[in-house]
């Protein structure tokens, strides 16, 4: 909420997963051999698709992998328009294996009610993009990560009883409690084998207790997916669909 109070969505948000759907579309079209990039702690490598402008060199003029490089400089996005109060929920959070079966946690989370229209200002400087990024290509990126998102992810997963019909066409994920896949670049980068492997590592070192070692069982790591509980239906959580106009 605003200092006034009312609800809006941070255009950092869209910005984010806009660049997760920009870099899937990216590491999926480059055939050069991606190299396992072992403890993710230290990130993923980022730099060679993004941080290609020249506006910071070292002393001898090399150009320097760093975020003041990135072409992203030239992607911006409003915070969105505010979204009415009525247009706002509590809702219940489930969690899904990949056979269906649901658990109820014990938590709600504050969230815009399915079918809310949400609107954003995006502005493509071409000064800085040169062509690299324009509205057709950022719809082609979405509809790639969509597209991956479904062959490399959801495909493990039946959908549980009472799960809303839904798209996954032309969507992003947007908030928090979406899930690790559509906030990483672990899959895309290394594939649906050692991203498994490198997904499983990093999970085990930030949540300890929930056995994530056992994935490998179940071919995919996390082994659930989060879904919001609204009128007796179940939403995926953060699941937004993108229109240009």
């Amino acid at each position: 909420r605003g200092a006034d109070g009312r609800v809006y969505v941070p255009g950092s948000s869209v910005k984010g997963a806009l660049r997760t759907a920009i870099l899937t579309d990216w590491i999926l079209s480059d055939n050069s051999p991606h190299s396992a990039f072992g403890d993710t702690r230290k990130g993923f490598p980022e730099g060679t698709y993004l941080h290609t402008l020249k506006l910071k060199k070292d002393r001898n003029g090399a150009v320097l992998d760093d975020a003041v490089n990135s072409i992203l400089r030239g992607l911006s996005i409003s915070d969105s328009l505010p979204v009415s109060d009525t247009c706002m929920i509590l809702a219940g959070k489930i969690d899904a294996d990949p056979d269906g079966q649901t658990h109820r946690i014990n938590l709600c989370r504050e969230c815009i009610r399915p079918g809310t229209a949400l609107h954003f200002k995006l502005t493509l400087d071409q000064s800085v993009l040169h062509q690299k990024i324009t509205a057709e290509g950022l719809m082609r990126s979405i509809r790639t990560f969509d597209s991956f998102y479904e062959k490399a992810y959801l495909r493990h997963f039946t959908a549980p009883r009472h799960a809303a019909e839904v798209s996954y066409d032309s969507t992003l994920f947007l908030g928090g409690g979406v899930g690790f896949f559509s906030k990483t670049l672990t899959y895309p980068y290394l594939g649906e084998k050692d991203g498994l492997q490198a997904a499983i590592n990093e999970l085990n070192r930030s949540f300890r207790k929930h056995r994530h070692e056992e994935d490998r069982a179940d071919g995919i790591s996390p082994r659930t997916t989060k879904y919001a509980l609204y009128e007796g239906e179940l939403y995926p959580y953060g699941l937004c669909e993108v229109k240009l106009s």
